[in-house]
């Protein structure tokens, strides 16, 4: 197995998992677990890309792309930071990462055609939190209507 595929496998599982944790606070059920399980992931993944990719150069990994930098760390900064805050906090921490990522993600999937692979699960998992957060909003909008 390659680099680019331990990588961007990787990658992959990592935003899967954001999805999940995402899709189950928006509908209530929290798993401590699955933050710790995600980060862990996709902190593993960022480390191979530094060490894979940019060979540990700050230069190098700015240079490719400065959006992509700033975007891809800060979510793995909030990737990071959710399962060890309060648990209202984690959820809209959660939730903020996986629209960050979700904005670098996508798009990457269409621009580099070694992700393209890649790019129907993504958004199949993207679009099913999106459902999940609608079905939710409506429910929240009846039970207020109800009360």
């Amino acid at each position: 197995m390659d680099e680019d595929a331990i990588t961007f496998g990787l990658a992959a599982l990592g935003y899967l998992l954001l999805a999940k944790d995402s899709a189950l606070r928006i509908a209530g059920r929290r798993l401590r677990s699955l933050g710790f399980i995600t980060a862990g992931v996709v902190l593993t993944h960022v480390a191979l890309v530094w060490a894979w990719r940019f060979e540990w150069s700050l230069q190098e990994a700015w240079q490719k792309s400065p959006p992509a930098f700033v975007i891809f760390h800060s979510a793995l900064l909030l990737i990071l930071l959710a399962p060890f805050t309060a648990s209202g906090s984690r959820d809209r921490i959660t939730w903020v990462a996986f629209a960050i990522v979700s904005a670098g993600a996508l798009p990457a999937t269409i621009r580099y055609p070694e992700l393209g692979l890649l790019a129907i699960p993504l958004l199949a998992a993207f679009l099913a939190v999106v459902a999940i957060w609608i079905a939710r909003a409506r429910q929240d909008v009846e039970l207020q209507g109800k009360s």
